[in-house]
């Protein structure tokens, strides 16, 4: 389930109202104490992560799925939760497409749409 825009602070589907600046943003409010000291693990590593995930579906204009953007960009498993940031940011864009994941449950196939860097995504250095 999609959490709601209160959850967050921000908007979804298309652009981010807010930037994704520290991990206070990763983890809802409601969710619990583990949550957010995995998202303050994560935090500083996601701008080195996003940007492989990009260099990826830049690599492939055709489309990758999530799964394939994590292989393609030699990320752990997991990694391919960051592409939803890049589908907020307005980055990459769904073609319509469905292939199956590792798990074979579909995943949908994405495009590059915009390359440049998004205010919305973490530095790669860490956060800001």
């Amino acid at each position: 389930m999609r959490p709601s825009r209160s959850e967050f602070g921000g908007s979804f589907g298309g652009g981010a109202s807010r930037p994704l600046t520290d991990a206070s943003m990763i983890a809802r409010r409601t969710d619990p104490a583990t949550s957010h000291a995995a998202a303050a693990d994560i935090a500083p590593k996601l701008g080195r992560i996003q940007a492989a995930l990009l260099d990826a579906f830049r690599a492939y204009p055709d489309g990758l799925t999530p799964d394939e953007a994590e292989e393609r960009a030699g990320l752990h498993v997991g990694a391919r939760r960051r592409v939803s940031e890049l589908h907020n940011a307005g980055l990459i864009e769904p073609t319509g497409d469905v292939r199956p994941g590792r798990a074979g449950k579909a995943q949908r196939v994405f495009v590059l749409v915009r390359s440049t860097p998004s205010e919305f995504l973490f530095p790669v250095g860490g956060v800001r």
